[in-house]
């Protein structure tokens, strides 16, 4: 269980670095925005981390692509 949890938690801190990064180049800066309090950051970080999961599928999937 403890194994489980760490796992989940460093896929969600990898996807989240990746989803902030490509956020930040595509909308210029604007988004993420820095929160104000902690509720307001969790609610953000998942669809943080789901743009670095879908991010990181389409990078895949592309070079699958195209080393055919």
């Amino acid at each position: 269980m403890v194994g489980w949890v760490l796992r989940a938690c460093m896929a969600e801190a990898f996807f989240y670095a990746i989803g902030w990064a490509v956020l930040r180049v595509v909308t210029l800066g604007r988004y993420p925005q820095r929160a104000r309090d902690m509720n307001e950051w969790l609610s953000d970080a998942d669809l943080i981390a789901l743009v670095g999961v879908v991010t990181v599928v389409a990078v895949v999937v592309a070079l699958l692509w195209w080393s055919r």
